[in-house]
């Protein structure tokens, strides 16, 4: 089983939902045809078909215990952000399909946009040539990326933005977390034999420290692309379905400028343990002391070169590069910085995570937790490391997760 074969399936909808969705779906001229495998949050996928046209539908109900970006208001914001790109530019609306809500209920919404069957660009990965045939592809996708996205404008950095897009990220999500947190009435704790204090003090302390502040910070924030770029969401196809051989699914909602490293961060994390993980799990052992263990329960095998190579690999796409060298120096360090939070900030989505996935270590609410403390304590890890050596080594750095 490669890593991104994960056997999976979207949880029921809720009592008293599923028949009162169907029904506004009907009436909306929509026949629903089967389920679709669900992406890494509570959403509902199906098939639909209105006038002969195929077309997918998400549908997102909430719920108790969800994290920010996996309710209704999240997914209302993400297809503001998909007309917003589409109408930018004739290139952002060749890559982003168009969205739109189809149905609605007091806790739920539906909506649809044209299915484009196609291979995610994670999943190149794992084939035969692997290095090779991902490489040349994510510099296609880069390269696209820069010139009719990321490059179109840029403003300058607020100098709040690290607490904002890192620091706030975290603590707003503390509640889900302390499920998570190894002994939440200490500060410090080991892990794979380093003593690391938690996410939840360091980040606090980060905001208050100056110069740590600057040297995270970027000089320019660059036109929103994206938000939730994990390397899924980016699906090839030949040339026949389009302008460009790639669209890009499930924009995060942006509504202003962003660092475009923090794009780049959920690339590299996708590479390194999210898919992987998602799949696999962790084994996490505990000391008598209170000491932690985290181990993949996975061979890295090439993911973990291509994971080393990536900065080097976006340094090589000369429009990327660009725009890159426009956030700053130090965007190696402000990329494994991300990289860390996103991996501790994915720690509460496990746990929001609604699809029923059968793992080694049992599926449910337990397979859930198992996923869910391995990124938290893995990303603790990171981020400790990130934050006390100025000038990281990549391969170095990103092996003390993989």
């Amino acid at each position: 089983m490669s890593v991104a074969e994960s056997p999976v399936r979207a949880s029921p909808l809720p009592d008293g939902v599923r028949s009162e969705v169907f029904a506004a779906l009907r009436r909306a001229g929509l026949e629903t045809g089967p389920a679709l495998p669900p992406g890494g949050s509570n959403a509902r996928i199906f098939a639909l078909t209105r006038d002969g046209e195929a077309l997918v539908a998400k549908i997102v109900v909430d719920e108790p215990g969800l994290v920010d970006g996996h309710d209704v208001a999240a997914l209302r914001e993400k297809v503001a952000h998909t007309r917003r790109l589409r109408a930018t530019s004739d290139a952002l609306a060749a890559l982003f399909l168009e969205t739109s809500v189809v149905a609605r209920g007091e806790r739920w919404m539906a909506v649809a946009m044209p299915r484009c069957d196609g291979r995610p660009l994670i999943d190149l990965v794992d084939g035969p040539d692997a290095s090779r045939a991902f490489e040349r592809e994510l510099t296609y996708v880069l390269d696209v990326l820069a010139t009719h996205g990321y490059g179109i404008s840029r403003v300058p950095a607020p100098g709040d933005v690290v607490v904002t897009d890192h620091v706030e990220r975290v603590l707003r999500r503390r509640k889900l977390l302390a499920a998570v947190t190894p002994d939440a009435g200490r500060d410090r704790v080991e892990i794979n034999g380093r003593m690391c204090t938690l996410p939840q003090r360091l980040l606090p302390a980060i905001a208050g420290n100056t110069r740590t502040m600057r040297r995270l910070a970027p000089a320019q924030l660059h036109f929103p692309v994206h938000g939730d770029a994990n390397l899924r969401n980016f699906l090839l196809h030949s040339d026949a379905c389009g302008r460009f051989r790639f669209h890009v699914l499930d924009p995060r909602g942006a509504r202003r400028h962003r660092d475009l490293v923090y794009d780049l961060a959920k690339m590299l994390f996708s590479l390194t343990v999210l898919e992987a993980g998602l799949v696999h799990g962790f084994d996490i052992e505990s000391s008598s002391a209170g000491a932690l263990e985290v181990r993949p329960r996975w061979r890295q095998g090439s993911r973990a070169e291509i994971a080393a190579a990536f900065p080097s690999l976006v340094e090589r796409t000369p429009a990327m590069a660009r725009v890159v060298a426009e956030t700053g120096s130090g965007w190696r360090r402000r990329l494994l910085f991300a990289h860390a939070v996103h991996l501790v900030a994915e720690a509460a989505c496990r746990l929001s995570d609604r699809a029923e996935r059968t793992m080694p270590m049992g599926g449910g609410a337990s397979g859930r937790r198992n996923v869910a403390a391995g990124f938290y304590l893995l990303g603790t890890l990171l981020l400790n490391d990130v934050v006390a050596d100025e000038d990281p080594d990549v391969a170095e750095h990103l092996a003390l997760a993989v």
